[in-house]
């Protein structure tokens, strides 16, 4: 498994503690396994 790339993250990091204004979004829903569980 290759390691990410968090250039993007740590440099958004940066400017949140130097108390610049951010806009933060996501995208995507959750991630699951694919079970049966009983009850569902």
């Amino acid at each position: 498994m290759t390691r990410p790339d968090l250039t993007r993250l740590k440099s958004c990091m940066r400017r949140a503690q130097s108390g610049e204004e951010l806009t933060i979004g996501f995208f995507g829903g959750s991630i699951s396994l694919k079970r049966s569980f009983p009850g569902r």
